[in-house]
């Protein structure tokens, strides 16, 4: 696993996200708020794709776990409630 993976992970485990306000867009006249974690080597956004919402950030932090330890995340997961969407750089 390389090692960006295992800091990402370690980030969603402490709770490590932060806004990305530069990242924000306009979707259908709304505003979606982007957020972001970050590591040395790699930066993962995420946003709630779905309905505008805020983002269980706790819930989605935890699944989105599982996607990194596989390495092979579709770019989706959930919060319980809503799809988020997220990219990896």
């Amino acid at each position: 696993m390389e090692q960006y993976y295992k800091d990402l992970i370690t980030a969603c485990k402490d709770g490590d996200y932060a806004r990305a306000e530069e990242k924000d867009f306009n979707s259908n006249g709304k505003k979606v708020r982007v957020f972001k974690i970050e590591c040395d080597d790699a930066v993962l956004y995420y946003w709630n794709s779905a309905n505008f919402q805020e983002i269980r950030h706790t819930t989605f932090l935890n699944n989105l776990i599982d996607d990194l330890l596989e390495e092979q995340g579709d770019g989706t997961n959930y919060d319980g409630w809503n799809e988020i969407m997220y990219e990896l750089f």
